[in-house]
């Protein structure tokens, strides 16, 4: 009968510890911050063009500000009513390299070279900028909390 019950007892262990390995294997790699913010900002260049508004809802932190390159300050509600407004904006191509990500435990700052094709306000307008974009990771991903663009001069 003990041997009955240390038997149970080994399986049960032993199917506890499967169930942990398989949900947590160890040989598992950690996520790369580097590339998972790469990969964000091209996806991120994505839902611009394809002006996908959960994209921006769900990766930028409630109180995002973005410095724009004509002078002013944008919200996370002026960058969504923006996409929402075919007549305002719209925006052809967005094409980012030189990407640079530099990792501080939970933060990490971005910076690239950006050139837009865009309709705006009905005229046809391309630029290149750089920017710096700030990230923090919150509960566990990484959302983009600060923007900052200056136009290069032609």
């Amino acid at each position: 009968m003990a041997s009955t019950a240390l038997r149970r007892s080994a399986m049960l262990s032993a199917t506890l510890l499967m169930a942990v390995l398989i949900a947590n294997p160890a040989n598992s790699e950690p996520e790369d911050p580097v590339a998972l913010i790469t990969q964000w900002e091209h996806d991120a260049a994505a839902a611009d063009v394809s002006r996908d508004v959960p994209f921006f809802q769900k990766n930028l932190s409630d109180d995002w500000t973005d410095g724009t390159d004509n002078g002013k300050f944008q919200s996370k509600k002026d960058l969504v009513s923006d996409l929402a407004d075919k007549t305002h904006f719209t925006m052809l191509n967005e094409t980012l390299s030189d990407i640079k990500v530099r990792v501080y435990g939970d933060t990490a700052v971005a910076t690239y070279s950006e050139t837009d094709d865009a309709v705006i306000n009905g005229e046809r307008s391309s630029i290149t900028m750089i920017t710096t974009d700030t990230f923090v990771k919150m509960d566990g991903r990484w959302k983009e909390v600060a923007e900052h663009s200056s136009a290069v001069p032609q």
